[in-house]
């Protein structure tokens, strides 16, 4: 579940725009509505839901999101809440979350420290 929710808010940053970004191993390249990652999965965004290959659905409904694997996202202003008590905070091209991990936004590339 860990994965699914870092997987989700990464597709949040990137969806709708051509990119490529770094996330640990795995690379994820997003081309229109679509999502590609190194390791096999996809992801399709259809207004807003969120079809990722393993079965797994995203919905949004203003600042939340639903998984369909139980998981909910909040956001309210810079930070994102998840079910899985995962925080994200975001200021300027950084977003920290609660678990340690930083990511850095530099033009169509996001960087996982």
């Amino acid at each position: 579940m860990k994965k699914l929710s870092q997987v989700l808010f990464l597709s949040a940053l990137i969806i709708g725009t051509t990119n490529s970004i770094s996330y640990g191993t795995t690379t994820y390249q997003t081309f229109g509505n679509t999502t590609y990652s190194s390791d096999g999965t996809t992801y399709q965004r259809f207004g807003n839901t969120t079809y990722c290959s393993d079965g797994t659905t995203y919905q949004k409904f203003g600042d939340t999101t639903y998984s369909s694997d139980g998981t909910t996202y909040q956001k309210f202003g810079n930070t994102t809440y998840s079910s899985d008590g995962t925080t994200y905070q975001k200021f300027g091209n950084t977003t920290y979350s609660s678990d340690g991990t930083t990511y850095q936004k530099f033009g169509n590339t996001i960087y996982k420290n």
